[in-house]
């Protein structure tokens, strides 16, 4: 296996994990605005039917077998991850300043005094608009289920630890802060799936594409010379064709390979976008 290769492997192996947690949160966007009705649910969605928050939460063996009610398009969970890693070599890059006595405010100034244009202050401005919505009493009623939501494995707190190795075999005050980092990066993906999950629910969205992603990050506002540099670091396209009578045919153009929801399967390379039912 090529290093690239490999790497592709990775990249793949972590965007499930985002495909798996962003559903989770935007199932609890869904569950929050269904407890805010008057009825209490939506009776379009059934949960004998339809995917619910409170289903995914139980054991993979337990659960019912229901249908989806949204996909996420491969390149959401690639920009998701092109920017984790980003921050990675951002904070890299900076560690010689940061302390462990720094809480966010001051890690997200000091890395801006170093890097122009950068992702980890944007993911920390979208972190820091989602903490405010956890702490403020009346916002707080309307987002319960998604402000308790929490990833049981802390994949993405294990992710920082594996990056970090430096401030990870640290003295204790710097595995501290590697907490905070991920505590950020929860709060970020909240962020995002209480955009997405809004937008999903009040226009009947089914999938969820990643342009739709760069429109709502660019309300946030993510630069456009951000944004340029992550659709840079996409995968290429995937062409795939089939030969008919000696015919060589151009069959799908797809946008970006799938990850498959489970790590523990084969990676297949057969659709755009992700779907968290078995």
């Amino acid at each position: 296996m090529t290093d690239t290769s490999a790497a592709t492997k990775l990249h793949k192996a972590f965007e499930a994990q985002v495909n798996q947690y962003l559903s989770k949160l935007i199932y609890a966007v869904f569950a929050d605005i269904e407890a805010d009705m008057e009825a209490g649910k939506d009776p379009e969605f059934s949960p004998n039917l339809w995917q619910t928050y409170n289903n995914i939460c139980k054991p993979k063996a337990d659960r019912d077998s229901v249908r989806s009610r949204f996909t996420i398009g491969g390149e959401v969970s690639q920009y998701i991850r092109i920017l984790f890693f980003t921050e990675i070599l951002e904070l890299t890059q900076t560690s010689a300043d940061i302390t462990s006595a720094d809480d966010a405010v001051v890690i997200l100034k000091k890395v801006e005094a170093v890097v122009a244009d950068s992702a980890t202050a944007f993911m920390f401005k979208l972190a820091a608009e989602q903490e405010g919505r956890s702490n403020d009493d009346q916002q707080a009623l309307f987002s319960s289920t998604l402000i308790k939501a929490r990833d049981p494995t802390d994949w993405f707190h294990n992710q920082f630890m594996h990056y970090l190795p430096i401030w990870a075999s640290g003295v204790a005050q710097y595995r501290v802060l590697l907490g905070r980092l991920s505590v950020q990066f929860d709060y970020f993906l909240k962020a995002v799936a209480w955009s997405l999950g809004n937008l999903a629910w009040y226009t009947g969205m089914k999938t969820i594409s990643g342009d739709v992603f760069i429109g709502e990050m660019a309300q946030r506002p993510m630069s456009t010379t951000m944004i340029s540099k992550i659709k840079d670091q996409l995968r290429p396209k995937v062409v795939r064709t089939k030969k008919i009578h000696d015919v060589v045919v151009p069959t799908v153009n797809i946008a970006a390979e799938s990850i498959d929801p489970h790590p523990d399967q084969s990676v297949a390379d057969h659709t755009e976008v992700f779907n968290f039912e078995d």
